[in-house]
């Protein structure tokens, strides 16, 4: 009975320690957070290391010191980093799309493409996967293979509102507004909580409103040419042509404003691809999103 007695003892210590570990590593790296928000990257690193020394296995945390290090200019360490982190969680999205970004910046548009096709086609049945390559498609130009990859996406998982979301935003682009705004409500009935979408759903619906404005106008004067030539009048390529929407002042966002725009500033292109709890990286002066964080407990 005292050697049961003393081995529920130990076992339930170990359990303990384990726990007190991996809710350290979950504060190391939330303070980590904080240090990176601020553009004190040298004290992040430090806290995302010591959280991953609590928690060796946590992908969120390797990922997260791969962030600071590439913010410090340490691309080729930030890389293995990247790398080693797949082979522990390989179906981590934040950390493909940052590899994929980080090659692709670095003039490696050959190796981010290998890297995400093997995704895509070692694991077919992850909606992220094919969404990443659908991407990766568009920062390459290939429209048509980003909206074949997103309908792949749909395919496993046919209420997905991210794939949904990006669909859309092939079809905004290419100024088709009715199917864009088709598949951003698809999109928010899905999930209600994307102030992306609801944005470039808001501003197509507008576009829409104003393009049928100027048709209604147009027909009402019968006048030869006066839809081509008129002051309000807009073709589709006109449409296309548009920015999306204007940039947001980030300095204005409150914190619980960062959190619901999963890691990213809303209103740039492209649509965050992953609703994430992770620090996201673009060098400046880039046309990519600026990292934010949130602050969640997992």
């Amino acid at each position: 009975m005292g050697q049961f007695t003393r081995f529920s003892i130990c076992l339930a210590l170990l359990v303990l320690s384990t726990g007190c570990r991996a809710s350290n590593g979950w504060v190391m790296n939330n303070s980590g957070m904080g240090y990176y928000q601020k553009g004190n990257y040298a004290m992040a690193r430090q806290e995302f290391a010591r959280a991953i020394a609590d928690d060796p296995y946590h992908p969120d945390y390797r990922h997260n010191l791969a962030m600071a290090m590439q913010k410090q200019g340490d691309l080729p360490g930030a890389e293995r980093v990247m790398r080693h982190t797949l082979s522990i969680d390989p179906m981590h999205q934040p950390t493909y799309h940052a590899l994929a970004q980080s090659l692709m910046l670095q003039q490696r548009p050959d190796e981010a493409q290998e890297l995400l096709v093997g995704w895509a086609e070692t694991q077919p049945y992850a909606t992220s996967s094919h969404v990443e390559m659908a991407w990766l498609q568009r920062e390459l130009g290939n429209t048509t293979g980003a909206e074949q990859s997103l309908r792949q996406a749909l395919q496993v998982e046919p209420n997905n509102p991210i794939a949904l979301a990006h669909l859309g935003q092939v079809h905004h682009d290419a100024g088709r507004p009715d199917q864009a705004a088709a598949y951003y409500e698809r999109s928010l009935a899905s999930q209600w909580d994307q102030p992306e979408v609801h944005s470039r759903l808001a501003t197509v619906s507008s576009r829409r409103d104003v393009r049928r404005s100027a048709m209604m106008h147009n027909t009402s004067h019968s006048q030869p040419n006066t839809f081509a030539s008129g002051p309000i009048s807009l073709d589709q390529s006109t449409f296309a042509a548009m920015p999306l929407e204007d940039p947001v002042d980030t300095r204005r966002l409150t914190r619980r404003d960062r959190r619901h725009q999963h890691g990213t500033v809303a209103g740039g292109y492209p649509l965050p691809t992953y609703g994430t709890q992770t620090a996201l990286w673009s060098p400046t002066g880039t046309a990519m999103s600026q990292p934010m964080m949130s602050y969640q407990q997992p």
